[in-house]
């Protein structure tokens, strides 16, 4: 029962403590057997868990957006100073789209991690900003053809291509 008097709260709460100190025993004991029963029960908890969700879709999509919402907050505007921070275009064909855009390491075997992973967990400028220093920015028409290889290449060389191709489907 909330208190608005902080007196009366505070009474309230050192009664309780002193309570639930003398039952400490009986909480570890009650919470042993809760750990007990789960076990044994696992498959059901799960399936009443699911239940649950299903029939409850609207608050568990609202207490998600309400968990997760600083944090794609704080992944968003890491993104959008990583990509300023390397000029926000592409570097192949100068598309200034940011949903396009990937961060292409330059030498893979220096590479320490994905900075997308990185960002997407919100890490701190200072953690990733070694590895941005290691990118160009490709968006991901140029990266796809960057990897192919030369796209000229594989146009000109498109019969020849298509004709090992089916040679080994018929194989």
């Amino acid at each position: 029962m909330p208190y608005k008097d902080i007196e009366k709260r505070r009474e309230y709460l050192k009664k309780y403590m002193r309570e639930y100190r003398k039952n400490a025993e009986y909480h570890a004991k009650e919470l042993e057997s809760r750990k007990r029963y789960y076990h044994a029960h696992k498959e059901q908890e799960i399936r009443n868990v699911d239940i649950w969700r299903l029939k409850n879709k609207e608050q568990v999509q609202r207490n998600y957006w309400r968990r997760n919402s600083k944090k794609r907050l704080e992944s968003l505007e890491l993104r959008f100073r990583a990509l300023q921070y390397l000029g926000g275009e592409c570097a192949g064909c100068g598309t200034q789209e940011w949903v396009c855009l990937d961060f292409h390491h330059l030498e893979p075997k220096e590479k320490s991690f994905s900075i997308s992973v990185k960002i997407s967990k919100a890490v701190t400028w200072e953690f990733i900003r070694p590895e941005v220093d290691k990118c160009v920015l490709l968006c991901r028409n140029c990266h796809a053809i960057y990897h192919w290889g030369s796209w000229t290449e594989i146009w000109t060389n498109r019969d020849r291509i298509v004709a090992e191709a089916q040679t080994l489907e018929k194989e």
